[in-house]
């Protein structure tokens, strides 16, 4: 794997309010009765942070106060929460559907920038989007990419003869079948939707490697949000650091 970083500097301008962040926005783009794994665990960063987070979830409908002050605030953040993985542009959320039953609901990051411009983000907000995901700044090494590449061709041949043969219905395929993406990043994508709509004013970030869901031991023995880079290519890092030692602009 390996970091998709954007060196134009025309597009990747310098970020005046690194480490001097003011409003900070916590947005998980589920509804609230979706909504409550990360409502949680952005509740402990509270808990550890004194408060730091406004924690909005999406309300269809429903233009949120706080992001819409951020559009005036320069100095704005904007985390965007969910699951991620290399090479899908998509993010994901556990559900409890009762018991011990976990439903995992994806949407696509492109809806994710959707629901955040629909309560209330508009085109002059400067602040910082960070899509706070596992490996949301990784896309894969090319070398790995042409085995994804391959792997999915081979299984989505293997299912095609099983519908042909009649073993599995159409449904069945559909949710076995594997798309393949470009070789892109998760912020990558939305960066590139953002802009296309208007969103030039802000900087935009993804993480290298999988990230800590709650606050954790960095590395140092201080508790921060926290990601693990031991398995990144060329990183030359090992183990858990705060989590802005992977955080890269995109």
């Amino acid at each position: 794997m390996c970091s998709d970083r954007v060196v134009d500097v025309a597009v990747n301008k310098a970020d005046a309010h690194v480490g001097n962040r003011g409003l900070s926005i916590v947005f998980i783009p589920w509804p609230w009765d979706e909504a409550q794994e990360f409502i949680k665990k952005t509740e402990q960063w509270n808990h550890v942070s004194g408060g730091k987070y406004k924690i909005v979830h999406f309300t269809k409908g429903h233009k949120d106060p706080f992001i819409q002050r951020a559009n005036d605030d320069s100095s704005a953040q904007v985390y965007v929460r969910g699951h991620g993985a290399v090479g899908r542009p998509e993010i994901q959320i556990k559900v409890n559907t009762g018991g011990a039953e976990v439903d995992e609901r994806k949407i696509p990051i492109v809806w994710a920038c959707d629901r955040l411009m629909s309560m209330g983000l508009t085109k002059k907000f400067s602040g910082a989007i960070k899509f706070f995901s596992c490996y949301s700044g990784t896309k894969f090494a090319d070398d790995t990419f042409d085995g994804v590449l391959d792997h999915n061709r081979d299984r989505n041949a293997d299912y095609q003869q099983l519908f042909n043969l009649g073993l599995i219905n159409a449904a069945t395929f559909a949710k076995l079948y594997l798309a393949t993406y470009p070789n892109r990043s998760i912020a990558g994508y939305a960066a590139d939707y953002m802009r296309a709509n208007g969103f030039k004013r802000c900087n935009f970030y993804g993480y290298l490697g999988p990230l800590e869901s709650e606050y954790g031991d960095d590395g140092t023995g201080n508790w921060h949000k926290a990601v693990n880079l031991t398995n990144l290519r060329n990183s030359g890092l090992v183990g858990t650091h705060r989590a802005s030692a992977g955080r890269i602009q995109v």
